[in-house]
């Protein structure tokens, strides 16, 4: 009897057993095709998100918890959830979240299949340059395991952003693809904002805008929606994702609390003033520069004569370090803690110059600036307008900006990537005050190759010049200075090859206005090329593109665009003397390609037994846009086939 009193009770858990691995199993079936048919979609990537969304709203602190978190003041909470599936085993899903004494990072939490997990790390770091770490400015990592093919992995973080002003930019992509992709932004009736689109054009987003109320508070809601948003793939010449990819700027105006408007940053104006709030308590005068300023400009008579002195030392005694300190990185250090430090930001050695200039007398002031690498101007009132400081001082009616950033900078000369970029001057409590940088390009950034060559059966002997100008230069120079004493001559030896082919021997160099920053630097070199001419069948082969400018750029089939981060500009000329007894067979065809934004020329000329070879490269502002890229991609595959031919002569 006992023995079937149980067998009901044992049938019943075999039953439940069963039908729980039953649904486990078909759970994992499931699973394990779905994430084979987005293998399908996504040959190439581990892992993509089918869901993420940004969510901005915002509120007013209720009570003093920090100097930030006050009652009456703005807070923007910034929500995020991100739906990741694994497209293969065992794939791990690394990110980080900035913050500052301005934003904190209020919660991140992982869930799979409706239950907390934890990641295999979470720490919380420092920005660091060269062994200085800065003061406000952290960043929250984490690592997860995204578990097996097919399986969902949820990511959701909070952050509060005590001061508008440092809202992050908003992407729609990522580095990995997303199936879809929401922002939403919930805008108060109190609160008075503007969202900057970019780059929204050849993007189909989808925007709506819809008047909502819960518990009693009504307010705008604004959703962008992008459905199948491709990875971010970045190649080494693409420029920066600003340009190409759409994204927003929320441009928080004004809010109302308790029957009070609180102004916030609407207009140039508004941004200028909290910029000059910023600097405007600065410390002129500290006895640790003044001495020296006084004891450089020492018998130095004549205002420019005065500034470069000062300009110089600054350049070739304080290093440039790239850190962000204070107030996320807009207030600068005072400047005598520069000069006794000898580093500082830019914003630092900018206060530094403007101090040294002040103590002999000349008035210089502090200039916002942003770079080429962002592509903002001051239509847009944002601290993402601006990512650099320089100073700038009048002489004379004309406007000389002092980039104490840039090594070997000649006074009245300017780097590429601040040439015809607006700036922001200091003005005291005066209008802004905004000012273009002229944006040239002449011989700037050229390098100019003269040769001439002796060939004989064996080998190729000449003797050469290199020209450089501007950045060109200061790149040289930059990398020369960063080689110890022993190295700097194969440096040179390598740079003038612009070859790795042991064939090539340059020897007796020549270096003439290393130490000038306002004269062109000049490369003397003898050089000595071996299988260079060959000799086949009664006909000798000539190769006589040595210096193969732009070979080795790597351009892919979807490349958008190409970034250069100087103007490019190559002109190589180089004359051949040929054995008197040769006869010319075959002269490869010239090539020339001009648009608005590159040319690419290069043709061979033969004559009185001299053959002289010509080649101009010119990339006109820095870069080329998508509307140019077909054109320079088929121009650059002929420039590479060019290279690649030889002239052949006969006996």
């Amino acid at each position: 009897m006992k023995l079937s009193c149980k067998q009901p009770l044992t049938l019943c858990i075999i039953l439940l057993f069963s039908a729980s691995l039953f649904a486990n199993n078909s759970k994992t079936a499931n699973r394990v095709a779905l994430g084979k048919q987005l293998q399908k979609v996504y040959p190439e990537e581990n892992f993509i998100a089918l869901n993420q969304s940004t969510h901005v709203h915002f509120g007013i602190g209720k009570k003093k918890q920090s100097e930030m978190d006050q009652d009456g003041k703005l807070q923007v909470v910034i929500t995020e959830k991100k739906d990741l599936i694994a497209l293969s085993d065992n794939q791990s899903y690394s990110d980080y979240q900035v913050y500052s004494l301005a934003t904190k990072i209020q919660s991140i939490f992982f869930s799979r299949n409706k239950a907390r997990i934890t990641p295999n790390e979470m720490t919380d770091n420092t920005f660091e340059n060269d062994g200085i770490f800065h003061s406000d400015y952290r960043y929250r990592q984490y690592s997860i395991n995204l578990g097996p093919l097919g399986e969902k992995t949820n990511i959701q973080s909070k952050k509060i952003v005590y001061d508008s002003k440092y809202i992050n930019r908003v992407f729609f992509h990522e580095n990995y693809s997303l199936k879809n992709r929401t922002i939403v932004v919930d805008v108060p009736k109190w609160m008075e904002i503007e969202i900057k689109e970019f780059n929204f054009g050849q993007f189909d987003i989808q925007k709506t805008s819809e008047v909502l109320s819960i518990n009693g508070k009504e307010f705008t809601r604004i959703t962008f929606r992008l459905n199948n948003a491709s990875k971010i793939d970045h190649k080494s010449y693409d420029r920066p994702k600003s340009f190409t990819f759409p994204h927003i700027i929320i441009l928080c105006k004004k809010y109302s609390h308790k029957g009070q408007d609180v102004q916030l940053i609407g207009s140039t104006e508004q941004l200028y003033k909290w910029y000059y709030s910023l600097v405007m308590d600065l410390e002129y005068g500290n006895e640790a520069y003044l001495k020296k300023a006084l004891e450089l400009t020492d018998g130095v008579t004549g205002e420019e004569a005065k500034v470069k002195t000062i300009y110089y030392w600054i350049q070739d005694n304080i290093r440039y370090i790239a850190f962000e300190n204070g107030l996320a990185g807009f207030r600068p250090i005072e400047a005598h803690e520069v000069f006794e430090n000898r580093y500082g930001d830019c914003k630092g050695m900018a206060n530094l110059c403007k101090a040294m200039l002040q103590v002999v007398g000349l008035k210089a002031n502090l200039t916002w600036i942003g770079t080429k690498s962002i592509p903002y101007d001051y239509s847009l009132p944002s601290v993402y307008v601006d990512n650099h400081m320089i100073c700038s001082i009048v002489l004379n009616g004309t406007t000389y900006f002092l980039d104490a950033t840039e090594k070997n900078q000649a006074i009245g000369k300017n780097a590429y990537r601040i040439r015809g970029r607006q700036v922001l001057v200091e003005n005291g409590t005066n209008a802004a005050l905004i000012k273009n940088i002229p944006d040239e390009f002449g011989q700037l950034d050229s390098k100019i190759v003269k040769n001439n060559f002796v060939v004989t059966p064996s080998l190729i002997n000449g003797r050469g010049e290199i020209t450089l100008h501007e950045d060109e230069k200061n790149n040289f120079l930059f990398g020369l200075a960063h080689k110890k004493q022993e190295y700097k001559n194969g440096y040179m030896a390598n740079y003038i090859s612009n070859s790795e082919d042991p064939g090539y021997k340059v020897s007796h160099i020549e270096c003439t206005n290393c130490e000038q920053r306002e004269k062109a630097l000049k490369l003397k070199a003898t050089y000595q090329l071996s299988r260079k001419v060959n000799e086949f069948d009664g006909e000798i082969y000539l190769e006589y593109a040595f210096d193969k400018d732009l070979h080795d750029l790597n351009i892919g089939h979807d490349q958008k665009e190409l970034e250069f981060h100087q103007y490019y500009h190559v002109l190589t000329s180089s004359e051949f003397q040929i054995p008197s007894d040769w006869k010319l067979k075959f002269l490869p065809k010239s090539i020339s390609v001009k648009t608005g934004e590159f040319e690419i020329h290069a043709k061979l000329e033969f004559k009185d037994h001299k053959l002289t070879y010509s080649k101009e490269i010119k990339i006109l502002q820095g870069y080329v846009s998508e509307a140019n890229i077909a054109a320079f991609m088929g121009a650059h595959k002929k420039l590479k086939e060019f290279y690649t031919n030889n002239v052949i002569f006969t006996k």
